[in-house]
């Protein structure tokens, strides 16, 4: 799956984060999945889980 999505400061934290709120629509599931890619053309590695 490739997808496209804004990174944004955490309103409370400041720290950044993949906004994509129908991400648990497009990956099939409610759960937390790994995910990886490139941001800012560097290999990255995390747990996504979906917004509330």
């Amino acid at each position: 799956m490739t997808f496209t999505a804004e990174v944004v400061p955490d309103s409370n934290s400041g720290l950044p984060w993949v906004n994509m709120q129908e991400f648990a629509e497009f990956s099939g599931t409610g759960m937390a999945v790994e995910v990886g890619g490139t941001v800012g053309g560097h290999d990255h590695e995390a747990t996504r889980s979906p917004c509330a």
